[in-house]
């Protein structure tokens, strides 16, 4: 086995991770993770019939390709609303994808699918999504200084914003510069593969932590609130932390 073999081998590995972590901590179902869910099902399914390790017709591949290349930014974008500051910063993002869908679909219908039509959509589904994480990574960079709790988003957004990075540097090298450093390119493509899908991982894990106390918080305000009613829940149910009414307002 050569070393590219190798390193697609491990990649492919890779991006399974995050799917079973996803499945095993119930994260998958929770809030926008299910659009992580199918993004990093596409990657790894592509990486399985492009790399050989599933027989497929070359024709299946490209149309794949094509899926990925349109969906990619929507379901990222979708994800990122997870690290969203504050209720009109998700809607903001979710205007930013309505644009970028409607966008996409006049490019296909203008060219059809091709590779000029994968060059067309990329760009600005690459530079949105990287200028978003570079900005939400800054945020939870400063957030975990002060507040741990932030950690899972902060090992999650950082990971997308490595990922994010490398594919601008790919797109680069395989749709903008004629170059005979292409196999180099996908090793390095491999290579960063690998370290952000183990950080998201981590991430995933120590996110479901989170949750999971921020679950149960609700659960004994609801059980608070069934034996002392509405009109008593704000001043006698001092499990209500600051913390859980950031929750509602807020995303950290």
């Amino acid at each position: 086995m050569t070393l590219f073999n190798l390193m697609g081998l491990l990649s492919t590995l890779a991006l399974a991770l995050p799917i079973i972590f996803m499945g095993i901590t119930r994260l998958g179902w929770y809030k926008c993770f299910p659009a992580l869910m199918v993004y990093f099902l596409l990657l790894f399914s592509h990486n399985l019939t492009s790399l050989g390790f599933v027989p497929a017709a070359k024709e299946v591949i490209s149309y794949q390709s094509l899926i990925n290349k349109l969906l990619h930014a929507p379901l990222m974008l979708c994800f990122l609303t997870y690290f969203s500051q504050t209720a009109a910063y998700r809607k903001s993002i979710l205007v930013i994808l309505g644009v970028y869908l409607a966008f996409e679909a006049v490019v296909v219908l203008i060219l059809g699918p091709s590779r000029n039509t994968n060059t067309v959509i990329m760009i600005p589904g690459l530079l949105i999504v990287l200028f978003l994480t570079t900005i939400f990574c800054i945020h939870y960079v400063k957030l975990t200084l002060v507040n741990p709790k932030a950690l899972g988003k902060l090992l999650m957004i950082f990971s997308i914003f490595l990922a994010y990075g490398v594919y601008c540097f790919i797109y680069v090298y395989f749709f903008l510069i004629d170059t005979q450093f292409i196999q180099d390119s996908k090793l390095i493509y491999f290579l960063l593969t690998i370290i952000s899908s183990i950080v998201l991982s981590i991430g995933l894990l120590v996110e479901r932590s989170r949750v999971r106390h921020l679950e149960e918080l609700h659960k004994t305000r609801e059980e608070l609130k069934a034996l002392y009613g509405d009109g008593d829940t704000n001043t006698a149910i001092p499990f209500e932390t600051a913390v859980f009414k950031f929750e509602k307002g807020k995303i950290y």
